[in-house]
């Protein structure tokens, strides 16, 4: 995947790449939707968004690269799809949008997708298991954490400031995805995602 190398992140437009961010979200809820979810083309336009928003970061920036498997809900895409809402909170607020708050909506959305793909999509356990196991890996240690925003000033009427919000969604796709929410591997990793970005209220927003 060919990158740009010219502009820094702060010069990336936010309202382009909160777009295709959302635009992404809508593709993999209508595959979802209407079970289209095979590989290859009928996931080319998907991964065209993921490829077309990665595109407005200098090459480097993500540590996810789309291989020859990458589709609806798989390892390389959902890798690449994190780490851009992560890039987008990243961005200053400017006249535009708050895009680190604006960040953490995009990431909800994508996490909604995760959590619906995994309750209404495999019909075997073991196959939620290991589309479990693929979340929690690319979450908790594939995506580039230092992409989150730095910044820690709630917004009016949230609880979460932006860093604390990205930190608390990004526990809910482990949280969600386990039915024992007091187990061990649960519990360490809602420790990590508080060291990490700010304790953060899980209930609310």
């Amino acid at each position: 995947m060919q990158r740009r190398t010219l502009s820094p992140p702060s010069r990336v437009d936010g309202s382009q790449l909160f777009n295709l961010i959302t635009e992404a979200n809508g593709q993999l809820k209508a595959a979802r939707e209407s079970q289209n979810l095979n590989h290859g083309r009928n996931s080319t336009a998907y991964l065209r968004t993921l490829t077309k928003a990665a595109e407005y970061f200098p090459q480097g920036t993500f540590s996810a690269e789309l291989g020859d498997k990458a589709g609806f809900f798989q390892e390389d895409s959902l890798h690449l799809h994190t780490e851009l809402c992560w890039a987008l909170s990243g961005l200053p607020r400017d006249n535009n949008g708050d895009w680190p708050q604006m960040a953490v909506h995009a990431y909800e959305g994508l996490q909604n997708q995760v959590y619906n793909m995994w309750y209404h999509g495999f019909e075997e356990q073991k196959e939620k298991r290991e589309f479990t196991e693929m979340v929690s890996r690319v979450t908790n240690e594939l995506a580039k954490a230092e992409l989150i925003t730095k910044d820690t000033a709630p917004r009016e009427g949230l609880v979460n400031s932006p860093r604390q919000g990205m930190g608390r969604v990004a526990f809910l796709f482990t949280y969600a995805l386990n039915l024992d929410h007091k187990s061990s591997s649960v519990m360490n990793v809602e420790r990590d995602w508080r060291q990490r970005c700010g304790d953060f209220n899980l209930h609310l927003q």
